[in-house]
């Protein structure tokens, strides 16, 4: 009888972010290091020999057997690296978030299966962070993280998670910008340029850099009668600074006369039923307005970027 070897499931595992608990949806932190060779100084043959010694056109006095090669190596350096996904609840959202501005260390544990193998990751910075919520579905966000240490233990037999918790719909997270949009889907991604730092005797990271920040985002957004008959020049300030449109709002026009084409985004969790509150402002410039057309409903989508305090102080 043959005998067969039982899978894995996938399922949604339990992660622990600074000993808050997250439902996950996807984790992929990984360990990363690979083997450094040297080349022989002196005897560096091919592997394969050309011919044995009693081959007079033999050019290398092969005796007629493979070559040892690559024995001179030593260990590379280790980076730890991966990401993780996963619908946040108000609570989850406000701690990352803040972790991914402030490129603070923070942990990780992560169990695996129902063996409960634990991974307990340490000294870990986020690299890049995205949030993206649609129309008519849940907010997402999944980051990519960098960490100094890692251990991995057979903890027995584990439970996982068994309490409720409410996530982000669409009608209860709130985008509002200087401009009148019916906004159809949102996507923010902050990234913050890590860089493993590694010393002599070690080929663990001995720090990780933050590097220059970047915020950038989009919006997507439909068509109304109004934006159409009036042109809809309201986001293209970047090429058209110099104009001031007599349709635009004084608050804008206000904008302009300083100099500046910069505006705010404001995101927000209110809902009660949440369980808790998530407010915070993004500083931007707007890219000219990409439209296009088809059968379906009408959008348009604008780029922006983070300018200044992006994320606030």
């Amino acid at each position: 009888m043959s005998c067969f070897n039982k899978l894995q499931a996938g399922y949604s595992g339990l992660c622990y972010i600074n000993g808050n608990p997250v439902r996950v949806s996807s984790f992929d932190v990984n360990v990363n290091q690979e083997v450094s060779f040297y080349d022989h100084v002196l005897g560096l043959r091919d592997s394969v020999p050309s011919g044995k010694l009693s081959d007079s056109s033999s050019t290398k006095s092969d005796v007629g057997n493979l070559n040892i090669q690559k024995y001179f190596w030593r260990p590379g350096v280790i980076s730890i690296s991966g990401s993780i996904s996963f619908p946040p609840d108000v609570g989850t959202l406000g701690r990352v978030f803040q972790l991914a501005k402030r490129g603070d260390p923070f942990s990780i544990e992560f169990f695996y299966a129902k063996r409960a193998v634990k991974r307990t990751l340490t000294g870990c910075t986020i690299n890049s962070f995205k949030l993206s919520i649609s129309a008519s579905d849940i907010l997402q966000l999944s980051i990519d993280i960098y960490a100094k240490n890692i251990e991995e233990t057979e903890v027995g037999s584990y439970a996982g998670a068994t309490y409720a918790q409410k996530l982000i719909s669409y009608d209860a997270f709130s985008v509002v910008t200087d401009h009148a949009m019916d906004i159809q889907s949102f996507e923010l991604s902050i990234s913050n340029s890590l860089k493993n730092i590694y010393t002599a005797k070690s080929i663990n990271p001995f720090d990780i850099r933050v590097g220059m920040q970047a915020v950038v985002g989009s919006i997507v957004y439909y068509y109304r009668s109004d934006t159409i008959k009036k042109g809809d020049r309201s986001l293209d300030l970047l090429i058209r600074e110099d104009e001031v449109d007599e349709e635009k709002t004084k608050a804008e026009t206000d904008l302009l006369n300083k100099g500046s084409s910069s505006y705010t985004i404001k995101l927000a969790v209110n809902d009660p039923s949440c369980g808790g509150s998530f407010n915070e402002e993004i500083c931007v410039i707007y890219e000219p307005v990409n439209r296009s057309s088809s059968l379906s409903a009408l959008t348009q989508s604008v780029a922006f970027k983070g300018i200044g305090y992006a994320l606030g102080k």
